[in-house]
């Protein structure tokens, strides 16, 4: 299941997110291990500058939204319990979005 979200970000944080997502490149193997737990395939973060103030969107290929988000509140790896508090510092409001398109190939029983 493909997963969006959008987030603003405290304008003050921008810098603060940007070299945290930085970091987390340098420390592949511990994301790597964290996103099999969640059942997340792919993860990609993007920090988009508006009018407005730059906007988060991530993105992801996972198995279950509600199981990735209650597995990383309950995670115990130092890099989760890390990025669960520059989250919190750095993000605002959730930008609520209806898709205007929605279409998935499902994979066919032979």
């Amino acid at each position: 299941m493909l997963n969006l979200q959008f987030r603003t970000v405290k304008p003050e944080c921008e810098d603060r997110l940007r070299a945290w997502f930085a970091e987390l490149s340098t420390r592949v193997d511990e994301v790597r291990q964290t996103l099999v737990d969640e059942g997340v395939h792919h993860e990609q973060a993007y920090i988009l500058k508006t009018p407005d103030g730059p906007v988060l969107i991530w993105a992801a290929e996972l198995d279950d939204p509600g199981i990735a988000s209650r597995t990383f509140a309950q995670s115990s790896h130092p890099v989760d319990i890390e990025h669960d508090r520059v989250l919190r510092e750095c993000l605002a409001e959730r930008i609520e979005i209806e898709p205007s398109l929605d279409v998935a190939v499902k994979s066919l029983v032979r």
